[in-house]
């Protein structure tokens, strides 16, 4: 038997057993270093190849069960907790993938997920690759979290600038800046990331938590980071529950707001709350100019836009987003009639449907952590014109009409 095969029997028998064990790990209020909540980790049986984490993670990927781990990992947090009397007002935070929010939970750990429904205060972390990888995939599995009445905290934060661009979409009530990722970047790179990620808990009500402190020089690391919130060895290491963990003075703040479905259109949106006035073509084209070029001096940049039809996305055109596309984070090019390979490189090409209401428009949506502006435009039909010359439009540089009009487009980029 090849070492594969056995790694996925054991990983399968795993599984079936629900044989992963629970431990937790303090998160603290900084000011009071008052225990707040845990997080849940799994490990496997005792002794076994697979009882480290990563290893049980991995292996279960490999044998294409990850999500049904997910769910028994989740489970068990569950069952811990419930058996514990955590406070309802002690936070639990869960490790889940947006694959596994996605797929149906196990019918014999349904009831494990209602109980903490019912009783826990949950956060559930994702890491912001999904977004990059699957953009509507995230935000579903975000807008399933929500509907529970839990958080969402977002992971890993300080080594990755994509996480900075990124985080008006998710919108977490969360920002958890890993202290041993920030570290391994120079001071100018960490100071940047301080400042994008206080900018958006200023915005947003938001908790900045520190992970991975594990001495006294990185807990003052995290409070001149602007983190209110802590975790690592210095401030606990993980365990059982406590069997009496009262209720803390300074709980996790959780957002309130939902999700959109994306069922709505950038125009559609913007336009609901901003008045549209009528221009030729020649005029949106300057404007539309302005954002790129405002993309370009953007490196952080997430950019999104539908060009109604593939003929206009050339010439001219397409040389701004090649260039865009090997600068920004994330670029995507919508239209109808995109075949593959007729999009800029760097950006991602969407194919619209001839159905679409987004074929009738033109849109230019640019995010970053220190510019957002978005030009969305829809055809203008009286009878008296040619459609594709005469557009309603507004231009807004409102922050959260712009996250608006950017979450509608990243719905579509993986649903064509």
């Amino acid at each position: 038997m090849s070492t594969a095969t056995g790694t996925a029997g054991l990983v399968r028998s795993i599984i079936d057993q629900r044989a992963v064990r629970s431990v937790f790990q303090p998160l603290v209020h900084l000011p009071s270093l008052e225990v707040v909540g845990f997080e849940a980790l799994s490990r496997g049986p005792m002794g076994s190849g697979l009882e480290l984490p990563a290893r049980l993670m991995a292996a279960a990927s490999a044998a294409g069960c990850l999500e049904e781990l997910d769910w028994v990992c989740a489970a068990s947090a569950v069952r811990a907790a419930v058996a514990a009397h955590l406070s309802p007002f002690m936070t639990l935070f869960l490790n889940l993938e947006p694959s596994t929010l996605a797929a149906p939970c196990p019918a014999d750990l349904l009831a494990d997920m209602a109980r903490a429904r019912q009783n826990l205060r949950v956060v559930i972390e994702m890491g912001e690759r999904s977004l990059l990888d699957q953009p509507s995939d995230l935000l579903d599995a975000v807008a399933a979290v929500r509907r529970d009445g839990w958080g969402v905290a977002v992971d890993r934060v300080g080594g990755d600038v994509t996480a900075l661009a990124l985080l008006p979409f998710i919108r977490p009530d969360v920002v958890k800046v890993s202290l041993p990722l920030l570290k391994a970047r120079d001071q100018a790179d960490w100071a940047e990331t301080a400042n994008v990620v206080r900018a958006y808990a200023e915005r947003s009500g938001a908790a900045i938590l520190a992970s991975g402190a594990q001495s006294r020089e990185d807990a003052w690391l995290a409070r001149a980071l602007g983190a209110t919130y802590g975790q690592g060895w210095h401030y606990g290491r993980p365990g059982p529950l406590p069997s009496e963990a009262k209720a803390p003075w300074q709980p996790f703040p959780l957002l309130a707001g939902a999700q959109g479905n994306g069922d709505q259109t950038p125009f559609e949106l913007v336009a609901s709350q901003r008045e549209a006035v009528l221009a030729h073509r020649h005029l949106l084209r300057h404007v539309s100019a302005f954002l790129e070029d405002q993309a370009l001096k953007e490196p952080e940049a997430v950019v999104l836009s539908c060009f109604g039809h593939a003929r206009h996305l050339a010439g001219p055109t397409f040389e701004r987003y090649r260039r865009i596309g090997g600068r920004a984070i994330f670029v995507a090019a919508l239209a109808e009639e995109l075949a593959p390979g007729m999009a800029p490189p760097g950006a991602r090409g969407v194919a619209l449907a001839p159905w679409d209401r987004l074929c009738h428009e033109w849109d230019v949506v640019v995010v970053s952590p220190h510019f957002t502006g978005a030009l969305v435009a829809r055809e203008h039909e009286d009878g008296s014109g040619d459609p594709h010359q005469y557009f309603d439009y507004v231009v807004t540089y409102e922050r959260s009409l712009v996250e608006t009009a950017a979450t509608a487009l990243l719905y579509r980029v993986t649903r064509h």
